[in-house]
C-alpha cells in the first residue's frame, strides 16, 4: 500500500484519529475552485462492467484483510446509479447476505451532510441566516459569550466554532441511557477555547446544535425533518436517524463485529448522543439518490431539495487555512486527489465506517460503508484505487524542488519548527485532555532544511523544506505539502496539513513537550516506589539481624506515616487513572473505577500541604538526620511536580 494511503486513511468525523493526507493540486481543479462554473463538466467514460470487475475484486479482497463480514457500495454519474452491490455477510449467525437496497447499515458522521443539506434548506428558504449569531435560533441551549465574536451557523459548517473536543458521554450504553437531543447539548457541552473563525478544529457537538436549530426553526423534531424534507423526496425509504431502527423501515438492519480469537463477534446497536452527528442509519442505494441530488443541483427525479445556486453555494470553498491546503464548504471537506476535487465526508462509530467521496467536475459519486473495525481503512483504500484506476496521475514529485531546497537560504531557522504540537481537536478544561499525552506529534531538526516527523499516523516521515514556512515530503513518489504559520508575536504557532482542513496542529512551549510530560509520572512513580523498597529494606535488614529500632519522637513518626499515605494516593491515583483511561466504558461517562483514582489524587495533594508543613517543622527543629530531612524534600518537591502535573492536564479535581 503507498504511502498515500496511510496518510489519508482516517478521513473521518466521527472517531479521535486525525487525518492526514496531502496530495497536488491540479491546475484545471485550482480552475474550477476558484472560478466555479467556468470549466465544463464532461462525465468520465466508466464501462460498468469494468467498475464492477474492478470493485468486486477490490472489495472482496479487503473482506478478507481487514477481517470485516460486510460491505456496501454505490457508484453514480451524473443521474444514474452506475453499480450498487453489497458483499459479504451481514449477520453471520442467520446467514443473511448483504443487499444494497436493503441492508441498512450506520453512516456515523456522514450524517452530517444530511444535516448541512438541511440547514441550506432554511437558509434558501430565508428562515434563518448563515452569518447570525446562532443563539438566536437556539432556545434551552445557549451558548455563552466567551468571545467578543458570536459564532454562525457558517462557522458550525467549517468546524471554526473554538469549541473543544468532548468524547465523553459521546455514546449511550443503552436506549434507556439515550438523552433527548436537548439534554445532551446542555448535559455535554465544550467549552469554548478560541474565537470563532481563526482555525478548524472538528466538532461533533457544532453539528448538533446544527440538529437542534433545525428543530427549533422549523417546528419539526430534526429527524421529523430529515424524513420529509430530504428523506422523502428522495425517495430514500430506508434511511432514519432514529435509535434504534425503526422496525417499520422495510430494510434490514445491519449489526457491526469484531474480530476478536480468530471469529466474529457481534457487536451491540451503538447508541449516539449527540444524534444529528452520526446517528443516522441507510442503504448504499439510499445514499446513491443523495449523491445524485448533489451533483445535479438539488435535483432528483423530478423533486427539488435544493436550488441549484443553493447548491453550488453548498459546494463553494467557505474556510481554509491558506490558498494551498484543503478547506470546507457548507459541510463537506474539500481536497485534492489524483488532479480532481473531491467533495467528502467520511464516517466512524467503533464499528462500521463510511465514506461519501463526490468527483463534481466528472459528475461521479462513490459512497462505501464496512461493518467492522477494519473499514477505516479500506475506505481509503478503496478511493484511491479507484482514482488511480480511472484517472491516473503520473506520480512524479517535484524532486528539483528538493534539490535546490537542500542549499537555499532562509530567514527563519528549521529549528523554529521543532518542538511539541497538539491538535486543535482536543479538550483543553477536563480530564479528557489526559488522552492526547498518549498521541505524541514530534517535530525534529535533521540538519539544514530537513525535519523528521512522528505522530501523523503513518509512524515517521522526513521533510524538505522549500518555501520560507512550507515543506514537501521527502519521498520521491509524494508531493504533499505542510505549511507552518506565525502567530501574532512572530513566532511558530501553527502546522497545517495539505488534505487536511479538519484540524490544526499547535505548537505547545517547552514544558508542554510529550517527552518530559511523560517522564514526570514514571519519575515520580518510580521514586516512591524505591522509597516504600527501601523502607521495606531497612525493616527486614533490622528483622534479620535482630537490631532493635530505633527511638523516634512523634514527629518524626507523624511525618513517616503522612509520607507515605501522599505517595500511596498519588500512586493509586496513577494506576487506577490509567486503568480506567484505557477502559471503553468511559466513553458513557465518568467510571466508578476514574471516579475514585481522581478522589485518591485530592487526597494526595492534602496530604502533600500536611508533609510541607511538616518538613518545614522538622527543619527547623532539626527533626530526624539531615539525610532523612533531605528525603522528606525530595519527596515533597516530587509530590509538588506531580501536582503541576495533575493541574496541568485537568487531573487536579473532579473536572468532567
Amino acid at each position: 500500500m503507498s504511502n498515500k494511503v496511510k496518510r489519508i486513511s482516517s478521513i473521518n468525523g466521527f472517531g479521535l484519529k486525525p487525518i492526514i493526507g496531502q496530495f497536488a493540486i491540479a491546475i484545471l481543479a485550482l480552475t474550477v475552485l476558484i472560478f466555479p462554473g467556468a470549466a465544463e463538466v464532461e462525465a468520465v467514460s466508466i464501462k460498468e462492467d469494468d467498475l464492477t470487475s474492478f470493485v468486486d475484486g477490490a472489495i472482496t479482497s479487503q473482506l478478507k484483510q481487514y477481517n470485516i463480514p460486510a460491505a456496501t457500495i454505490s457508484v453514480v454519474a451524473g443521474d444514474e446509479i452506475l453499480l450498487s452491490k453489497g458483499y459479504g455477510k451481514v449477520d453471520i449467525a442467520e446467514d443473511i447476505s448483504t443487499g444494497p437496497e436493503r441492508s441498512i447499515f450506520r453512516t456515523g458522521s456522514v450524517s452530517k451532510l444530511f444535516v448541512w443539506t438541511a440547514i441550506m434548506q432554511l437558509a434558501e428558504r430565508g428562515e434563518l441566516d448563515l452569518d447570525r449569531d446562532i443563539n438566536a435560533y437556539l432556545e434551552e441551549v445557549k451558548i455563552p459569550d466567551t468571545f467578543d465574536e458570536p459564532i454562525t451557523i457558517r462557522n458550525l459548517f467549517t468546524h471554526t466554532a473554538g469549541f473543544e473536543e468532548k468524547g465523553i458521554h459521546l455514546y449511550a450504553p443503552s436506549a434507556e441511557k439515550l438523552l433527548s437531543l436537548r439534554e445532551a447539548l446542555a448535559k455535554n457541552r465544550p467549552a469554548r477555547v478560541r474565537p470563532p473563525g481563526r482555525i478548524s478544529a472538528y466538532s461533533n457537538y457544532g453539528t448538533a446544535l446544527a440538529g437542534r436549530i433545525i428543530s427549533n426553526v422549523s417546528g419539526k423534531d430534526y429527524r421529523e425533518y430529515m424524513e420529509e424534507y430530504i428523506f422523502g423526496p428522495l425517495q430514500m425509504e430506508n434511511s432514519t436517524f432514529r435509535q434504534p431502527i425503526p422496525e417499520s423501515l422495510a430494510g434490514e438492519p445491519v449489526s457491526g463485529y469484531r474480530w476478536r480469537n480468530g471469529e466474529f463477534v457481534e457487536g451491540e446497536f451503538e447508541f449516539i448522543q449527540l444524534g444529528p452527528a452520526g446517528a443516522m442509519s441507510s442503504t448504499a442505494t439510499d445514499i446513491a439518490n443523495f449523491m445524485i441530488a448533489q451533483l445535479n443541483g438539488g435535483q432528483f427525479k423530478g423533486e427539488e431539495i435544493l436550488k441549484r445556486e443553493t447548491t453550488n453555494q453548498m459546494h463553494k470553498r467557505q474556510y481554509a487555512a491558506n490558498s494551498e491546503t484543503g478547506g470546507w464548504t457548507a459541510g463537506f471537506i474539500e481536497i485534492f486527489l489524483n488532479g480532481k476535487r473531491l467533495l467528502l465526508h467520511g464516517g466512524d462509530t467503533d464499528l462500521f465506517h463510511a465514506g461519501l467521496f463526490l468527483i463534481p467536475q466528472e459528475d461521479l459519486g462513490l459512497y462505501v460503508a464496512y461493518n467492522a473495525p477494519g473499514g477505516g481503512q479500506a475506505r481509503m483504500e478503496l478511493l484511491e484505487a479507484f482514482l488511480d484506476r480511472y484517472f491516473p496521475t503520473s506520480g512524479q514529485a517535484t524532486n528539483n524542488k528538493r534539490v535546490r531546497a537542500a542549499t537555499s537560504e532562509y530567514s527563519r531557522s528549521t529549528k523554529d519548527f521543532t518542538g511539541s504540537y497538539r491538535t486543535a481537536r482536543s479538550n483543553f478544561t477536563t480530564f479528557e485532555k489526559v488522552s492526547k499525552l498518549f498521541t505524541p506529534i514530534e517535530v525534529e531538526n535533521k540538519g539544514k532544511n530537513q525535519l523528521i516527523i512522528r505522530g501523523l499516523g503513518t509512524g515517521t516521515t522526513k521533510w524538505t523544506r522549500i518555501g520560507e514556512l512550507t515543506f514537501i515530503n521527502s519521498s520521491f513518489m509524494s508531493s504533499e505539502k505542510l505549511f507552518f504559520s506565525e502567530g501574532e508575536r512572530g513566532k511558530v504557532e501553527y502546522l497545517f496539513l495539505e488534505n487536511n482542513p479538519t484540524t490544526t496542529l499547535i505548537k505547545l512551549p517547552w514544558w508542554g513537550s510529550y517527552s518530559l510530560q511523560l517522564a514526570i509520572p514514571v519519575v515520580v512513580a518510580g521514586l516512591f516506589l524505591l522509597s516504600y523498597l527501601a523502607w521495606l529494606l531497612s525493616f527486614l535488614y533490622r528483622k534479620i539481624y535482630r537490631i532493635e529500632r530505633p527511638r523516634r519522637s512523634p514527629g518524626f513518626r507523624i511525618t513517616i506515616w503522612v509520607a507515605a499515605l501522599t505517595m500511596a494516593c498519588f500512586l493509586l491515583f496513577l494506576g487506577g487513572f490509567s486503568l480506567s483511561a484505557g477502559s471503553r466504558a468511559i466513553i458513557y461517562g465518568l467510571t466508578p473505577l476514574a471516579l475514585v483514582s481522581l478522589v485518591f489524587g485530592i487526597a494526595g495533594a492534602v496530604f502533600t500541604a500536611l508533609f510541607f508543613g511538616l518538613i518545614i517543622r522538622n527543619w527547623l527543629k532539626r527533626e530526624g538526620s539531615p539525610t532523612h530531612r533531605l528525603h522528606w524534600t525530595i519527596l515533597f518537591l516530587s509530590s509538588l511536580v506531580l501536582i503541576w502535573w495533575m493541574n496541568y492536564w485537568n487531573l487536579l479535581g473532579i473536572k468532567v
